[in-house]
């Protein structure tokens, strides 16, 4: 019997070794995931801060620089009259500044979202 052992025990290494490299395979897989999975949490809080920093910019110092230059020209006005025109014109420029930017991350959004239709919604 320890014939008919030995040569069982030989016709399963090949079996036993392509086992052992699929439970190696399937560890490697499951670190891979693992690594997928963090580097997504990591590109989730990018995301969040970055949206944080694009929200803190677009509201608060835009809104400080706008009423910086509006003060400008109030006090540009005060200091020389003859500067009050000048002063509506910068101000008035900086607003346009302000909108076209604000029209152009518009149609940036309006693109993005007809891309995105065909796909959601095809026809």
């Amino acid at each position: 019997m320890s014939s008919e052992t030995s040569e069982m025990t030989d016709s399963c290494k090949p079996e036993l070794e392509k086992l052992e490299k699929m439970e190696h395979l399937e560890a490697e897989v499951r670190d891979i995931r693992n690594d997928v999975a963090a580097l997504k949490d990591t590109m989730l809080k990018l995301s969040q801060q970055l949206s944080g920093l694009q929200s803190t910019l677009e509201n608060v110092t835009n809104q400080n620089i706008l009423l910086i230059a509006e003060e400008f020209s109030g006090l540009a006005k005060k200091i020389n009259p003859s500067l009050s025109a000048a002063g509506h014109h910068i101000a008035n420029e900086i607003k346009v500044n302000y909108l076209m930017n604000d029209v152009q991350n518009l149609k940036k959004d309006v693109g993005e979202v007809k891309a995105k239709l065909p796909t959601i919604y095809p026809l």
